[in-house]
Formats: structure tokens, C-alpha cells, sequence
């Protein structure tokens, strides 16, 4: 079984199963869930197993239980909803899906509050011979739509860690958290991750209205070591409000000033 935290295989935190019977493994923060599936599997030959404060395995006859939370479900409506006003009964018609009901494709990005929360956290734990980044990049101007921002995103994620952190900032606008990066071959790294992501983003992102080309500024800031003084002028090492700062108004340049 794979761990329900970081998906390493042979978890720690999550028990061997004697048996070979049908399971299912469910993770839900709401304990709740985990007291509604045992009152369901009561009176099924069920077994639920809390694994972790966050994640229960079913085992037994999975199907009847299955069954069984279906019959707990509100009936839905058998009526077939109203034809619209000017459509013939009989007639059928395919109602373009509301864009409100679809999620946009950044919306489970952290944004600039959460982005900043992040960084500080990196910069609080960073230990000394490494090194934390921010790594930007803005794309085109004013409101690209879902699609091209999916794209984006994707596209710069690609060349991320699993521990780096992506926002979106708004716009066009990603931001990415580089922490816990060993001097010097750290800057090193965010410079190939910046002609990565540079390249990716050259080719146009294709849309169901057809090919839109990105035109990407990308770019990175990279924060002093701890045993490495930053500029005198400056003031001391940079704060995490002020490293993001001088980001933004490199997106808003299309360049990165050394601070």
C-alpha cells in the first residue's frame, strides 16, 4: 500500500493488511466520515480500520457497503427538468456547461498570502550552506482565461520539485518557493530551472479556441546562504515580504534588478 502522506510505499503509518479480502482506502480530516462508515458496515460483514487520524480502510464485502451508503443517500428527482421558453418539446438541445461550475485550473494554487507564508517559513528553517529562491514568471497581460492559465502552470510545474511550492499571484502571474538549496550549486540550479521553464513556455498553448502564444518573462531571485552577508546597503539579508516585493515589480519591468 502507498502512504496516504507523501505516497512512499511501505509507510510506517499505515498497517499491514493480514487479510487479501476487497478493500477500500478513504481519507477524509472530517472524523465524522469514519463514525457514518462503521454505523453503515454494522450490520454488513465490514470491517472499518482506522489506519490514521485522517484515513480508514474498509475490508470485507466493499460492494454491500457500498450499497448500503447509496441507500443512505436523498433520493435524486426522476422528473425530467422544463424545456427552456423557444425550445419545441421533444427537441433536444446541449446546454453549454456554466463556466462557473467549472473550477478554474488554478484554483487549488496557493495564492500571494499563502505564497508568503511559505517563504517565510523557508527563510525562518533555512539552514546554514543553503539557500531558498523565488522563481517568477508572467505571462502575457490582463485576464489570459482558465485554459492558458492551466497550461502555464502545468508547464512551470514541470520543472519543480515535489517540495517547491507554485502560486498563483494573480493574472498571468506564478511565483514558485525554491527552499533548501545547497551553495553554490543552488544557484546553479535555478538558473538551468530558469532557461527550463524560459523554453517550455515558448511554444503557444493550445485551446479549444485555437493556439495562444505565450510571451513569458521568466526570472528568479535568489536569497543569501545564512553564513553569506547580503548587500551592506540593503540592510541585512532580505525579509520574505521584501524578496517578494522586488519579484513583483520585476514581472511588472519584465526584468530582475539585483537588490
Amino acid at each position: 500500500m502507498t502512504c496516504h502522506r507523501d505516497g512512499a510505499r511501505h509507510c510506517a503509518c499505515t498497517p499491514e493488511l493480514v487479510d487479501h479480502a476487497p478493500r477500500l482506502e478513504l481519507h477524509s480530516p472530517d472524523a465524522r466520515a469514519h463514525a457514518a462508515l462503521r454505523l453503515l458496515a454494522a450490520p454488513l460483514a465490514v470491517d472499518v480500520a482506522r489506519t490514521a487520524p485522517h484515513a480508514s480502510v474498509v475490508r470485507g464485502d466493499v460492494a454491500a457497503l457500498l450499497r448500503a451508503a447509496a441507500g443512505a443517500l436523498p433520493a435524486a428527482s426522476l422528473e425530467e427538468p422544463a424545456a427552456p421558453a423557444g425550445v419545441a418539446e421533444g427537441s433536444t438541445t446541449t446546454a453549454p456547461a456554466s463556466t462557473e461550475e467549472r473550477p478554474e485550473p488554478t484554483a487549488s494554487l496557493p495564492h500571494r498570502a499563502e505564497l508568503l507564508g511559505s517563504l517565510e517559513r523557508a527563510l525562518e528553517h533555512q539552514r546554514p550552506g543553503t539557500t531558498t529562491a523565488l522563481l517568477f514568471c508572467s505571462v502575457g497581460d490582463g485576464d489570459l482565461g482558465g485554459a492558458v492559465l492551466g497550461v502555464v502552470a502545468s508547464r512551470v510545474r514541470g520543472h519543480l520539485r515535489r517540495s517547491d511550492v507554485l502560486a498563483h499571484c494573480g493574472g498571468g502571474r506564478f511565483v514558485a518557493v525554491l527552499p533548501d538549496l545547497p551553495l553554490p550549486s543552488g544557484e546553479d540550479a535555478v538558473t538551468r530551472v530558469v532557461a527550463s521553464v524560459r523554453d517550455a513556455l515558448r511554444e503557444p498553448a493550445a485551446t479549444a479556441d485555437g493556439l495562444f502564444p505565450l510571451r513569458a518573462v521568466v526570472g528568479a531571485l535568489v536569497h543569501p546562504g545564512g553564513d553569506e552577508p547580503d548587500d551592506a546597503e540593503a540592510g541585512g539579508p532580505l525579509t520574505a515580504a521584501e524578496m517578494l516585493g522586488v519579484v513583483e515589480r520585476a514581472m511588472e519591468r519584465g526584468t530582475l534588478s539585483t537588490p
